[in-house]
């Protein structure tokens, strides 16, 4: 097939984002695709004509996508493949592509599913012909070049492709060291109607949280390359290129693992503090980061920080059990994480934070503590609540676990992740709660939509603290309220329960009405 095709080259080379939305809470993020948009950048910048289809904003059929590649006639397809739910949709776009011209282009597929799982990448979607393992730009752009020029492309690093006698997985290619010498990427946010740019200032992260799936998907060699920063200059040079061309867009969220790296590199944060005063942009940007490094860097930093524009930092909590954090090789202990958070949010600083609720190292005592934690942080999301661990094949925790636990992919053996068992009633607490994310949804998000709705007000100025605690209790209830069935359940030989948590659903549903009247009345 790729013979044939090769015959009728051009230099036309089409990018797609896969149109699979998550969860209720996945759903809701509307933001570009920068790994998308550096490889068209670079692959331009390499004299190729570049279109890219984010069909996830678009929430675009694979046919309807179909249509637009075969119209622009690409000589090679590139799919960004996050989650392996978005497979089946790829998959179907070439399907319904074939329908329509006789010999599709060669197919590529990329990020972190098909770079952690290449054999299941490449099994799952029968029309992909590599797999492109890693960082992206260099090794696309030469498979790009040896296809257009006919040279073998068999050896290239990075790459995975199909041969007679299976599948080929050759070795990675070596990380991009100087990420100043990349182009600025291909930036699409203001033709879909977004109100922020996906802006990167660095690549990789310092941890390697056992649970985490960036260390493998990197591979950093050595200690140096486990965290590449772009200059404080560059970054700002890129805001204020799209702060001239956009200037309704005044938000810019970080897409980094690590924003700051770590307190080593104060000199650089201060270095973008300083260009941002220069140059006196006044926008707002959003950063994640780890606890060590907001408690190792002076609150006169963040003050600073704030005064520029940061308005909220994501970091990984995780969980409140050291034993715990210890199996996940967290650095941070509760109290330090209750710090950073306190510190954040006393110079008005958004804290956002990752917990797991659900790991394989869970107790029912860990549990109620995990929950009664939550609840004294004041304002978590419900979403919280029911975060489990997921366990990504080629992490450190698969092999802390395995021999110890009996471990499966999920959903019958068709899920991206493995699974783990887990004892009563924690067990069926974890069932109960992927139903609610996968079979009740609609209520979920009416439950996030009023948090986000208070944030919204508490941002204009509005007092909604009472707003706020109600929330926060509501939130709490929910969970024990499933926690406590899931107890009585266990203990029962009935194997249905859905009928008892559509009881709690509908007693919250009347509660939720409620606190959605105070809101509107905050409004107005």
């Amino acid at each position: 097939m790729l013979s044939s095709f090769l015959k009728k080259m051009n230099n036309k080379i089409i990018l797609i984002s896969a149109n699979n939305r998550g969860n209720y809470v996945q759903g809701t993020f509307s933001r570009e695709n920068l790994g998308l948009g550096y490889l068209a950048s670079y692959l331009r910048q390499a004299g190729f004509e570049l279109m890219v289809i984010d069909a996830r904003l678009e929430n675009s059929s694979p046919e309807v996508v179909a249509l637009k590649v075969s119209k622009f006639n690409p000589f090679l397809i590139g799919f960004s493949v996050i989650a392996k739910d978005g497979v089946d949709w790829c998959e179907k776009t070439c399907q319904a592509l074939k329908e329509k011209i006789k010999n599709i282009p060669p197919v590529c597929i990329g990020s972190y599913f098909p770079t952690l799982q290449t054999n299941r990448a490449l099994e799952s979607m029968p029309s992909a012909d590599f797999v492109i393992m890693g960082e992206g730009e260099v090794t696309f752009k030469k498979l790009a070049e040896f296809l257009s020029s006919g040279k073998k492309w068999n050896n290239l690093l990075g790459l995975a492709y199909r041969s007679e006698s299976g599948i080929i997985i050759n070795k990675r290619r070596q990380l991009i060291k100087n990420l100043n010498k990349l182009p600025f990427p291909d930036h699409y946010a203001p033709e879909h109607g977004l109100k922020e740019f996906a802006i990167e200032g660095s690549r990789g992260c310092y941890c390697a949280c056992s649970f985490c799936s960036i260390s493998p998907f990197v591979q950093a060699k050595t200690a140096k390359s486990m965290w590449r920063f772009r200059s404080a200059v560059r970054i700002v040079d890129e805001i204020q290129m799209l702060n001239n061309r956009f200037p309704n867009i005044k938000t810019f969220r970080f897409v980094d693992p690590d924003f700051v790296g770590s307190v080593h590199h104060l000199n650089r944060l201060k270095k973008f503090i300083s260009e941002l005063k220069k140059r006196k942009l006044k926008i707002n940007f959003i950063i994640d980061t780890r606890t060590e490094v907001i408690n190792g860097i002076s609150r006169q930093v963040w003050e600073e920080l704030y005064q520029v524009g940061l308005k909220e930092v994501y970091l990984g909590v995780e969980n409140s059990n050291p034993n715990i954090k210890k199996m996940m090789l967290k650095k941070s202990s509760i109290e330090d994480d209750i710090l950073a958070i306190s510190t954040l949010e006393s110079v008005g600083i958004r804290a956002r934070f990752g917990f797991m609720m659900i790991t394989p190292w869970s107790t029912v005592e860990d549990i109620e503590y995990n929950a009664d934690l939550l609840k004294r942080f004041g304002f978590s999301r419900l979403d919280k609540y029911f975060q489990e661990m997921y366990l990504v094949p080629g992490t450190s925790a698969v092999k802390l676990i395995e021999g110890k636990l009996k471990i499966w992919f999920d959903y019958g053996g068709d899920g991206e992740y493995y699974t783990y068992e887990l004892p009563s009633p924690i067990k069926e607490l974890r069932d109960m709660c992927r139903f609610l994310v996968e079979n009740r949804g609609d209520f979920l998000s009416k439950i996030q939509s009023l948090h986000e709705n208070i944030r919204n007000l508490e941002i204009s100025d509005n007092n909604v603290d009472d707003l706020k605690e109600e929330v926060n209790n509501f939130n709490y209830n929910i969970f024990i309220s499933i926690f406590k069935f899931s107890k009585i359940f266990s203990k029962s030989k009935n194997n249905n329960f859905v009928d008892g948590l559509d009881l709690i659903v509908v007693k919250c549903k009347n509660i939720l009405s409620e606190i959605e009247k105070k809101v509107i009345l905050y409004k107005n």
